[in-house]
């Protein structure tokens, strides 16, 4: 007959990774009391340890692998997408859950969190995990399985993503990242980027996102020019007031010089089209002066 720690363990590979106080309230019901936490904890997952049945991630989330598949590490994407109920998968993760990071990166993986859930640093099984503050936990975030791992994570939308990359291009890499991932990025709907794009309201991130956009259609299938030109169109009537830079302009980006891009009103360093789209951009380039 199997053991209360047996029965415990039954129920707790089934959600293979656990935060602290799931396996308290899965206790509870294996154990049919309402068991103070302490005990549960000294009772049964002390013992899970002991045993190499359950693994620590990090203080308050645990791996639970099935008999049969000891040896195996929990998914990184699942677990930074765990570390906080309202964490998401952005950025370079974000990119990577929908299969279009560049560069691929095994060692690092970030989650988006609100400033009072932010968490310190911590590695496990070789991958460094940290948290990104950002102001927005809410919209435009969607739990979606994780290919075939069984794992959900919690991930902004491709429209999100490709906003939330060009406003903090430094989270990705570089622009050359930032360009090469979104030219990967698969199933963007445009129509919603742009009333992503309106409730913004920011006039720097309207231009990043044209001039992206523009040089996309000569790069990417995922964006052909048929289908993004009435885009380009009202993202240029979105256009308002003076030229703006695409970063700080005291920045080291722009030590050989800048260079207006219309009819997006926006400073550039002066070889940034060659950054993105390599020795193509100098015998045929797309951005007007």
């Amino acid at each position: 007959m199997p053991t209360k720690t047996d029965r415990l363990y039954q129920e707790l590979v089934k959600r293979r990774l656990v935060s602290f106080d799931e396996i308290v309230k899965v206790s509870r019901q294996v154990i049919g009391r309402r068991a103070s936490r302490k005990y549960i904890y000294r009772k049964y997952i002390y013992r899970l340890l002991r045993a190499g049945r359950i693994r620590r991630v990090r203080r308050g989330l645990y791996f639970i692998p099935s008999e049969d598949r000891r040896g195996r590490q929990p998914n990184r994407l699942a677990v930074a997408s765990k570390v906080r109920p309202n964490g998401f998968l952005g950025y370079l993760a974000a990119l990577e859950f929908y299969g279009a990071n560049y560069p691929l990166s095994v060692y690092l993986v970030r989650t988006c969190v609100a400033r009072e859930d932010y968490f310190d640093p911590f590695e496990n099984e070789g991958v460094r995990f940290e948290a990104t503050i950002v102001k927005d936990t809410k919209s435009e975030i969607i739990r979606s399985p994780l290919g075939t791992t069984g794992y959900s994570v919690r991930v902004s939308s491709r429209e999100r993503t490709f906003l939330d990359c060009l406003e903090r291009p430094g989270l990705v890499g570089s622009w050359e990242s930032v360009f090469k991932s979104l030219s990967r990025l698969r199933g963007v709907d445009l129509g919603r980027l742009l009333s992503l794009l309106q409730e913004r309201d920011e006039q720097t991130l309207v231009r990043k996102t044209g001039l992206i956009l523009e040089l996309l259609t000569v790069e990417s299938p995922m964006f052909p020019m048929e289908q993004v030109r009435p885009y380009l169109r009202r993202l240029v009537s979105m256009v308002d007031g003076p030229s703006r830079y695409i970063a700080r302009p005291d920045t080291a980006v722009f030590a050989r010089g800048s260079m207006r891009v219309s009819p997006w009103g926006l400073y550039v360093p002066r070889n940034f089209e060659v950054q993105l789209r390599g020795a193509t951009a100098l015998s045929s380039p797309v951005l007007g002066t």
